[in-house]
């Protein structure tokens, strides 16, 4: 009776349960069911739980994109008490848009998808720009961030945030997954930026672009945000522009600029710097070797030939920067002047934007000195970097980058001996044109790519005629030629082209330069085409480069014969150690490269003295680490794990002690005195906060790849090769055994110099034995082995090379008379130099050596065509 009973109750209890499901909702459906007696009746609701949840997980699966998407989170919307009980009862994670949905419906708040649900775009993205969310839905909005662990690019700009709202949001974000953040015209403070330090400050962060632009970030923020940056390698673009920030904030730019290695835009305009914060940032940018776009117009930078100095002096020895922007910076015509004179060395500059100032940039990417300021243009200012998509005002800023300009060829026939071109964008004024000597006339320019109109002429003659498409026009004007002729050019109709082919891109530059003068020996021979330079086919092919497998090699080396196995016991810890030392290993070998040459003996190694000069360079010395610890840990190194190590003195520290000795500090100063836990951290802590802003300067590969490894070097070393061979074959030998290739010895190389010259008041003989170092191609084994202690010829070369860069000789040679290959500053001493080392050549090689000569660089250069 009692089962029969109970069979007629349920359905009563059932119906009771719908009724009430109309009347209060989902949350007492589920109380009413939760308390039924019956077992089986459990299952059914439990399966009817299963069946809610299986939706959710495929409206999941399904994306969070389209129309679909937005129709169920808005059915999702209304049964969210439902789906909130389902994901308790069935242990189960929120998707990102019921977590959102679930602190709205706490809140009382309308649902707004603010981009969790979108109905076009990509899933790895959010983007809600100008959204006005506001710190009341970012609560919510950073819960479903939380399951959101996908996103990489993430743009809140002008969405009314305070600092709580960014702080709660960023407190939700996958630190280890977003790769672009876009803050702007938010408010940033200690809170929220303290979560994008922690998140820069991650060994695994992946952030790449930061976009802070008026966000209000005061100045006192400002150093902990640069400190940040400076041990990041990841991030490439840094958006800090108008937050009306002075010249106290810059000091921390210097050094955010001299030591990170991965930043390449830095966009700063329109902030409150002066003088000071132009030397400031300019200063630091004379050490960066990455940085390629830079913005920071509309500051104050002008009025001071000190700025003026100090940008110029930037400008001319930076080799990667290729777009800047100084509009509207109170330029006056002096600083002008002298930036431009320092400017006309360099030819990787592609873009120059000087609107607003007392000059401007002329089609060639020289500043032209002008008295009149164009301030008058400045409400149609045109920003460089994130430019709006819609169409603004043309300003003619002859920026290569920004209006990408493309390259054309203009060739001519002529049996005149000269012959230029005239080109609208210059005014049609006269640019000479390179001939082959058989009536052939070349030139390459980067012009706009739109129409081009154009007329040839010779300087004695009318206009010349040509095969190119004609348009009629009347001109009369008066050109300037060479040598100051002056002459009245009367045309009816003049040439016109369409340019076509790749943009000028900063990534890849096409092969015309900004600044540079036409040689005519560099231009092609009638029917002869240009030869592509690589490095493969220079003279440096046989100079082997750093790579992971070398590095890897000569760390498993260093391992294996160090004494660290035996001090730190736990295998885990170990192999975390290795990992670490692995990734800086190649900055810690080129340091150990350079203090090694300090010590002025035939064999490389770091004295006592040089070491302990390092450490107080580093900082290290201190209360915490004194100089007794330091000669326990020198005393402990120096101890030989193995006999028989024939090129390590005993007394001074090889490749692998100087590894052994940075872990042995680290432990004493941080383990011993109770601030780390382990030899790991300890070895981070000193790297980060000691170690790193001093082995970073030791980048002797900066040189080589940006100064040496170039097609002008190498054509002048391929021309000369004779001198340098007969110089390599004079000065080695002296240490090589019978039936063995010759090789240059550290001695021998110093003789070398001496006898050059090169040796002054700054360049003694410790910067000779550094450049010995520098140029020595890396050796696993440099303990049985004494392959590091030889140099070859391609050493030599570089060897040489940069004691030739780092030497004043050149300021001593003014009787020499020098013509210039192409316009770059090694090349130029270089050439310069061939002519004293000649006089150190045999007397019979000088008498029979001939000299060089235009033909022989237009070999090197150019090839016959192929059909």
């Amino acid at each position: 009776m009692r089962q029969s009973s109970s069979h007629k109750i349920l359905p009563l209890i059932t119906k009771g349960i719908h009724s009430r499901n109309r009347s209060k909702g989902s949350m007492s459906s589920l109380n009413s069911q939760v308390m039924t007696p019956n077992s089986s009746s459990r299952r059914e609701l439990q399966d009817s739980f299963h069946n809610v949840f299986e939706e959710s997980h495929n409206y999941q699966q399904k994306g969070t994109i389209g129309p679909e998407a937005k129709l169920e989170f808005y059915q999702d919307y209304k049964h969210i008490n439902r789906l909130n009980e389902k994901i308790k009862v069935q242990q189960a994670e929120f998707t990102p848009s019921i977590a959102y949905l679930s602190n709205l419906d706490k809140n009382h708040l309308r649902p707004k998808t603010f981009g969790l649900v979108k109905r076009t775009g990509s899933e790895n993205s959010i983007d809600i720009r100008l959204f006005s969310m506001g710190d009341n839905y970012a609560e919510a909005f950073s819960q479903g961030l939380k399951h959101y662990p996908l996103l990489e690019t993430l743009n809140l700009k002008s969405n009314r945030l305070s600092d709580i709202g960014n702080e709660k949001i960023l407190n939700n974000v996958e630190l280890r997954q977003i790769k672009h953040i876009n803050l702007a015209e938010n408010k940033i403070g200690p809170k929220s930026l303290e979560k994008i330090v922690e998140m820069m400050s991650i060994s695994d962060c992946r952030l790449k672009s930061l976009n802070l632009e008026k966000t209000h970030i005061t100045a006192t923020l400002i150093p902990s945000l640069c400190s940040s940056l400076i041990y990041n390698r990841r991030l490439t673009k840094l958006v800090l522009a108008k937050n009306g920030l002075t010249d106290i904030a810059t000091k921390y730019f210097k050094d955010l600029l001299a030591q990170n290695i991965s930043l390449k835009i830095l966009d700063l305009h329109w902030n409150n710097f002066g003088p000071q914060g132009a030397m400031n940032i300019f200063d630091g940018l004379v050490k960066n070797n990455t940085l390629m776009i830079l913005d920071v117009s509309w500051n104050s930078m002008g009025k001071s030939k000190l700025s003026a100095d100090s940008i110029g002096k930037a400008l001319k020895s930076n080799y990667t920067l290729a777009h800047l922007d100084l509009s509207y910076n109170s330029i006056t015509s002096e600083d002008a002047q002298i930036i431009s004179e320092y400017l006309i060395s360099n030819h990787t500059l592609l873009g120059l934007h000087m609107t607003g100032n007392a000059c401007e940039v002329d089609t060639k990417g020289f500043i032209n000195v002008s008295a009149k300021k164009h301030i008058k243009k400045g409400h149609f200012y045109q920003r460089m970097i994130d430019r709006p998509d819609f169409a603004q005002e043309k300003l003619n800023l002859n920026c290569w980058v920004c209006e990408k300009w493309v390259e054309v060829t203009f060739t001519c026939e002529s049996e005149g001996k000269s012959v230029y071109l005239h080109l609208e964008i210059d005014n049609y004024q006269a640019d000479a044109m390179p001939s082959d000597g058989r009536g052939h006339f070349e030139l390459t320019r980067a012009v706009p790519p739109h129409i081009q109109s154009f007329f040839f002429t010779e300087i004695q003659d009318n206009p010349i005629k040509s095969c190119y498409k004609k348009a009629k026009r009347v001109l009369e004007m008066t050109i300037s030629y060479e040598d100051g002729v002056k002459k009245l050019i009367k045309i009816t109709s003049i040439n016109q082209i369409t340019p076509e082919g790749d943009v000028c891109d900063i990534k890849n530059p096409f092969s015309t330069k900004p600044r540079t003068k036409i040689i005519n020996r560099l231009m092609p021979v009638c029917q002869m085409e240009r030869i592509p330079w690589s490095v493969h086919i220079s003279i440096f092919k046989d100079y082997k480069l750093d790579n992971d497998r070398v590095l890897d090699d000569c760390l498993e080396f260093d391992w294996r014969h160090s004494r660290i196995p035996n001090f730190i016991r736990n295998p885990e810890e170990q192999i975390a150690l290795k990992q670490a030392i692995r990734q800086i290993y190649g900055q810690i070998k080129l340091t150990y490269k350079n203090l090694s040459a300090y010590g002025g003996s035939d064999i490389f190694s770091i004295g006592s003295n040089v070491f302990t000069d390092f450490l107080n360079e580093c900082k290290i010395i201190d209360n915490l680490y004194g100089p007794g610890d330091l000669g326990v840990n020198l005393n402990s190194t120096l101890i030989q794990k193995e006999k028989g190590q024939v090129y390590n003195p005993g007394n001074s520290l090889v490749r692998y002690e100087f590894i052994e000795i940075i872990v042995r500090v680290a432990g004493d100063r941080y383990i011993r005195n109770k601030l780390c836990s382990s030899n790991l951290e300890a070895f981070h802590r000193l790297v980060k906060e000691h170690l790193w802003p001093v082995i970073n300067k030791f980048m002797s590969e900066k040189w080589r790849i940006e100064k040496y490894f170039c097609e002008e070097v190498d054509l002048v070393l391929k021309v000369n090769k004779q001198i340098f061979s007969a110089l390599f074959k004079k000065y080695s030998g002296k240490h090589t055994l019978p039936g063995k290739k010759p090789f240059m010895s550290l001695e021998e190389f110093r003789m070398l110099c001496n006898d050059a010259g090169l040796v002054g008041d700054n360049f003694a003989t410790r910067e000779i034995d550094v450049c010995f170092s520098q140029a020595m191609m890396t050796q696993v084994d440099e303990l049985y082995v004494k392959r590091h202690l030889e140099m070859n010829f391609v050493e030599m070369l570089e060897a040489l090379a940069r004691a030739i860069d780092y030497s004043d000789v050149i300021k001593n040679m003014d009787g020499y008379k020098f013509i210039s290959l192409i316009q770059t500053e090694l090349s130029k001493k270089l050439e310069i130099a061939t002519g004293f080392l000649l006089k150190l050549c045999p007397i019979t090689f000088q008498d029979d050596y001939e000299m060089q000569t235009t033909e022989q660089y237009t070999k090197l250069m150019y090839r016959m065509k192929t059909n």
